[in-house]
């Protein structure tokens, strides 16, 4: 096991990730959000599933819209305070707003979307409209 010196500013072994960071915060500076939750999406015959990490978010401050066959997600994750009674050592926790979009491979059903959060996931369900879902043919004699 290695002996690495605390660094209160940050861990020094994470300097690709500081780097890309300030990197891209020098191209966007305007930019509302800060950190953006990973999205896992699949296909069943019926709908489309789309699963959101988003842990410690209240359900309030999410916000989901579909608009022009675009599911967008957005929120923010709001910080604690540090009280004066503690020293802060280590902050890697991403906090602010946040925003996703999705451009749907085919034409959903947005009257019947749903949405659950379990476990710190967000799992959306997007019923795909009648005219996308796979017909049988029948040939005829």
């Amino acid at each position: 096991m290695a002996i690495v010196r605390f660094e209160k500013n940050g861990d020094p072994f994470d300097f690709p990730v500081e780097f890309r960071r300030r990197f891209l915060q020098s191209l966007f500076p305007d930019r509302d959000d800060n950190w953006r939750p990973m999205f896992d999406v699949s296909e069943t015959k019926e709908d489309f599933r789309v699963k959101i990490e988003i842990p410690g978010i209240n359900k309030d401050d999410v916000n989901i819209e579909i608009r022009d066959n675009i599911l967008m997600v957005s929120g923010e994750r709001k910080e604690s305070k540090v009280t004066d009674e503690e020293e802060l050592h280590i902050k890697e926790i991403s906090y602010g707003k946040f925003s996703r979009s999705l451009k749907l491979p085919a034409k959903v059903n947005s009257e019947n979307v749903t949405a659950k959060s379990v476990d710190g996931i967000l799992h959306i369900t997007l019923p795909k409209s009648e005219s996308e879902k796979p017909k049988k043919i029948k040939i005829e004699d």
